[in-house]
């Protein structure tokens, strides 16, 4: 779903080019644990099955469980066979105009494309994540 890619495009020294490479996928790492953090008041839940499968490997956070694909849209998806949103074994649904009626019982700021909303509110802080965690490797 999300991913920080960190390059570095001058020459530096070999030593120094080398602190750089393993910073740039602990940093990136440490920004998707902050992102899994932040991004859970936005995330739609009843039962927070969503949110209790989320996974950070590497650079990525991902939501694991059959609904979050629509969760995430914020619109009906149907098996295109039947029509039906529960979809036979091994049907690939297909997302409708039908917008979902996201709760917001559990996360009072659940809504769709919760990733974007949390950006908006967390990205310095992020940034901030990343540097600090490139600065811990410089000081190894």
């Amino acid at each position: 779903m999300s991913y920080l890619k960190i390059s570095m495009k001058d020459n530096f020294s070999v030593p120094l080019m080398k602190k750089l490479q393993r910073a740039g996928p602990r940093a990136a790492h440490a920004v998707a644990v902050q992102i899994e953090s932040d991004t859970e008041p936005f995330v739609p839940a009843r039962t927070k099955s969503t949110v209790n499968g989320t996974q950070v490997v590497d650079s990525s956070v991902i939501y694991r469980g059959p609904n979050s694909r629509m969760l995430y849209n914020g619109k009906l998806m149907i098996d295109p066979n039947t029509g039906s949103a529960w979809a036979r074994k091994g049907a690939t649904k297909v997302v409708t105009g039908k917008d979902l009626n996201i709760s917001t019982a559990v996360h009072s700021q659940a809504q769709s494309h919760w990733f974007e909303a949390s950006k908006s509110q967390d990205m310095e802080k992020w940034e901030r994540v990343a540097g600090r965690a490139i600065d811990r490797e410089f000081d190894k």
